[in-house]
């Protein structure tokens, strides 16, 4: 009898503590959050992130403060989400190159992209598309590569940048189509895309979130996207792999860590709000008309997707010969 009535004694006292447990991991964010962005304003990733900012504030009723840290293609502002306090109130926006690109381009990396960080989310994925001049002769894609099979080295691709995941993605795509491109690496998209509109080159390969507008109002021509599935804000545009490059499949993606060591409860509750706010219909069609696609991962999924992306690269690199940057 005693023993019971000990036991019901220890079972009440606890209740007040497990109570305050659970009020305490309800309460986060209690003040003000930075969302740190790896790229300069204005390009995708800032544009992404700072929807996803204001959707997160209007959810938690707390600032989120929109940081831009660029350089080095991202490791800047990843070495500083390595580093920072781990209580959830720094959370980085990254991308499959700041992830899984740099480490395997890069001779020297500051930051460990499977163990710096809690994996939240992948956020969103951003297919690349192969297209041309809307006056092109080319009007598939199986015309296309028929062309560069039959004049080796002589056709014109152009993509952004060595070392980043679309220069390793045009040269993926190159080797599954049998195919040898002269290979054009940019700066950037709207580069790309003037020099192919005056006719300087062949086949912009690029995101479409840089070539959706141009292929919206008719001034590019898409032969097909990188999907596995055709995209819902291009349906008419079928994948490269349904269009002949068979087993062709790649996709940029974004997604949010916060440093290694964050409490698990609070790496969930980011990543449930953060799906909450992808998941309305106002944000869902926001991204879809700047050509990307909703994914809203679990953490384990995230963490996956790094360490699978980082092997597919490694053998990439590999396959290009390309030397550490």
């Amino acid at each position: 009898m005693k023993l019971i009535k000990a036991f019901a004694l220890t079972l009440m006292a606890s209740i007040p503590l497990l109570s305050a447990q659970s009020q305490a991991r309800e309460a986060f964010p209690k003040s003000t959050v930075s969302l740190v962005i790896p790229f300069a304003a204005g390009g995708g990733a800032d544009i992404i992130a700072r929807l996803l900012a204001e959707g997160l504030e209007k959810e938690w009723g707390k600032p989120v403060i929109a940081v831009n840290k660029p350089g080095a293609g991202g490791q800047i502002s990843m070495q500083y989400m390595a580093k920072a306090k781990p209580d959830g109130y720094t959370i980085g926006v990254t991308t499959s190159g700041t992830l899984a690109v740099n480490p395997t381009v890069y001779k020297e990396i500051n930051y460990d992209s499977i163990n710096a960080f809690e994996h939240v989310t992948i956020l969103i994925e951003v297919p690349f598309v192969l297209v041309v001049d809307s006056k092109s002769k080319y009007k598939d894609l199986a015309g296309w590569v028929k062309h560069a099979q039959d004049n080796p080295d002589r056709v014109s691709l152009s993509n952004a940048g060595i070392g980043s995941h679309q220069y390793l993605a045009a040269h993926h795509f190159a080797d599954t189509a049998k195919i040898k491109l002269n290979m054009i690496p940019y700066s950037g998209g709207p580069a790309m895309t003037a020099d192919l509109l005056g006719g300087h080159l062949d086949a912009v390969f690029d995101n479409t979130m840089v070539q959706l507008p141009f292929i919206t109002d008719g001034r590019v021509r898409a032969l097909g996207v990188s999907t596995p599935e055709r995209v819902a804000y291009l349906p008419s545009i079928p994948t490269l792999s349904e269009a002949g490059v068979q087993g062709y499949t790649e996709s940029a993606w974004y997604g949010l860590v916060t440093p290694a060591g964050t409490p698990k409860h609070i790496v969930e509750a980011i990543r449930e709000t953060a799906t909450r706010v992808l998941n309305q219909p106002g944000v869902t069609k926001k991204l879809n008309d700047m050509g990307a696609t909703v994914v809203a991962s679990s953490s384990d999924a995230a963490l996956q997707r790094v360490r699978d992306d980082m092997a597919r690269f490694k053998k990439m690199v590999d396959l290009i010969g390309l030397q550490p940057l």
